[in-house]
């Protein structure tokens, strides 16, 4: 829906085209939805989680669609799904996100499923690799650990006797919500995955993953600016040149409760990978200005307040 300038919204030209999903009808539905920069351009790109009713019989990828810019004043996007690598998932995969988990400097893409191989819960994170071709790469190594779906599981084609044998097994899991957040100050992104099944436990889940540098960015309000800064941007640039396009590391909106039925600390997170500083750029929602900071260390939670 595009905002008129005046309060009035009206759907942007050709939007139902792009992002129809013709077999999401009923119980098979669309649930959550990240908005990011996946790709470097600070353009927000779209990711979106399916909830459909029987993905372990007929598996389905979430979809991302790239920013392909804006043409007399409507934004273009295009799915990009299998191009990107974002393969289909046995599993239901509401709760989305575009996080940096392994703070290399590119946004990840998560889906709350988890698998559990050895003891160990492993999510399934889908990595940034990089771009090819102007298409971010991703892959993710964590469905291949265990055996699922098998020929057993296809067979069930009852939601209700599948998920009594998944609670059973105990070897994969979803959640509807799926939230994130640096709850060890670590600067590395962990999550928690409410259960949904009574006889299986909500989980905590602390990120080990070895890790790059990083930079939490808050923004404080006053009385011409909500307390949270929800709606500032954050972009990152090489130290020494902020505000050049080229130079610029990474972008992210100031926002909470996106994916579904999550909420989330109004942080942007950035990876810096081997980057010790960098500057920043803050544009304040409304008109209400900018913030520019030079050569901050990494390795920070940094407040800016206005």
């Amino acid at each position: 829906m595009l905002n008129d300038g005046s309060g009035n919204f009206r759907e942007a030209p050709g939007a139902s085209v792009t992002f129809d999903w013709p077999t999401a009808k009923g119980d098979d539905m669309v649930c959550g939805v990240a908005i990011g920069d996946v790709n470097g351009d600070t353009l927000p790109d779209v990711v979106l989680g399916q909830h459909f009713g029987t993905p372990w019989i007929k598996p389905l990828a979430n979809r991302l669609y790239l920013h392909r810019g804006v043409v007399d004043g409507i934004p273009k996007f295009e799915d990009v799904t299998e191009a990107a690598g974002l393969i289909p998932l046995p599993l239901k995969g509401p709760h989305v996100e575009i996080q940096d988990f392994d703070n290399d400097g590119r946004p990840d893409i998560y889906t709350s499923i988890v698998t559990f191989a050895d003891g160990q819960p492993h999510p399934v994170i889908f990595r940034n690799k990089g771009s090819r071709d102007g298409i971010p790469q991703f892959e993710q190594q964590t469905l291949g650990q265990i055996d699922f779906p098998t020929d057993e599981d296809r067979a069930l084609k009852s939601s209700g006797k599948f998920f009594a044998k998944m609670v059973e097994e105990r070897k994969i899991v979803y959640s509807a919500p799926g939230p994130t957040c640096d709850f060890n100050r670590d600067g590395r992104l962990d999550m928690v995955i409410p259960n949904w099944w009574a006889e299986l436990p909500s989980l905590l889940l602390r990120n080990e993953t070895t890790s790059g540098h990083w930079l939490d960015v808050r923004v404080t309000g006053s009385d011409s600016l909500n307390t949270m800064g929800i709606g500032t941007r954050v972009d990152l640039y090489e130290p020494g040149h902020a505000g050049e396009a080229t130079a610029r590391i990474g972008s992210r909106e100031i926002a909470t409760g996106f994916g579904y039925a999550s909420s989330q600390e109004a942080v942007a997170h950035f990876g810096l990978g081997d980057r010790t500083e960098c500057d920043i750029v803050v544009t304040l929602p409304h008109g209400k200005g900018q913030l520019v900071r030079k050569s901050v260390k990494a390795d920070q939670r940094l407040t800016l307040s206005k």
